[in-house]
């Protein structure tokens, strides 16, 4: 299951609670936003390496 499905699941079965919404879209961000951070400068070197810029 792919996280917006799970998202839809929880809604409904708890009714429109933004709160619960919200707290499952930050667990489910949360893994990318620490992957990116831990290779943070890779990412950059790759994006700066595909445009041409050196540095």
């Amino acid at each position: 299951m792919n996280i917006t499905v799970g998202i839809t699941q929880v809604h409904d079965a708890f009714g429109v609670q933004y709160a619960r919404d919200l707290a499952v879209a930050m667990l489910a961000a949360l893994p990318v936003a620490l992957v990116y951070l831990l290779f943070q400068r890779r990412v950059t070197q790759a994006i700066m390496l595909s445009a041409g810029i050196k540095g």
